[in-house]
């Protein structure tokens, strides 16, 4: 007698489950905010990740790509906790391929030692001047 309440206990609670089940939601709602992602101001923060690692790390990524450096500056990465965090910069090109690459790079007295590829492209050709017609 036990038993069989054990077993319709069970049965009860297995096919229960069932009762509460709905039917998946497929509508989505309209996007009804003019305003987003823009503020008031036409900028907003756009939350990215970047590659970063040791020198010889990232080295190897630009040599694979057989970039080239082709000129150096000064530049900055926003942290997560909002500082911004500054530090110099090469752009590398392969003239062949047309690929590009920005790193900049976190060594002392900028940071501990890494280099973060900021950016990565292809289809990299002069800029065009003048009227496009």
């Amino acid at each position: 007698m036990k038993a069989l309440a054990i077993l319709l206990s069970l049965a009860l609670v297995l096919f229960s489950t069932n009762v509460y089940a709905q039917e998946p939601n497929n509508v989505i709602p309209p996007f009804t905010d003019p305003e987003f992602p823009y503020p008031k101001n036409g900028m907003f923060k756009m939350p990215a990740l970047i590659d970063c690692g040791k020198p010889e790390y990232v080295q190897k990524v630009l040599d694979d790509f057989k970039e080239v450096p082709v000129g150096d500056g000064m530049t900055f990465v926003v942290r997560p906790d909002g500082i911004m965090q500054p530090g110099p910069f090469t752009f590398y090109a392969n003239p062949e391929t047309s690929s590009t690459s920005i790193v900049i790079k976190f060594e002392p007295p900028f940071g501990p030692g890494i280099w973060c590829m900021i950016h990565s492209g292809t289809n990299f050709a002069p800029a065009r001047q003048g009227d496009a017609t």
